[in-house]
């Protein structure tokens, strides 16, 4: 399996559930961003970029699924600015 489809799985998985404030699916979200996102690597962390954010998932749970530290490291940064932007949702 391919980290891509991993990516994807892990995001489906942790967003299984979630609805969107319009009641459609959440997962739609994170998949129409990465159809927008060029590289592997950008898509990986499109689809990843709301798991950090919204569910249980911690960084060093993907990193132990052999998630990149450039993947890791981007998640990071966007969780950083979503933090300072639109205040903390996962950790007070």
């Amino acid at each position: 399996m391919s980290t891509l489809e991993q990516a994807i799985i892990i995001a489906a998985t942790y967003h299984s559930g979630q609805k969107d404030k319009g009641g459609a699916p959440y997962i739609l979200h994170p998949l129409a961003v990465m159809a927008r996102v060029g590289s592997e690597t950008e898509k990986i962390v499109a689809v990843l970029h709301d798991v950090l954010e919204d569910t249980s998932m911690t960084a060093g749970e993907l990193a132990a699924r052999g998630f990149s530290a450039e993947i890791l490291s981007a998640l990071d940064a966007l969780t950083k600015v979503f933090m300072v932007v639109f205040g903390c949702r996962c950790c007070g």
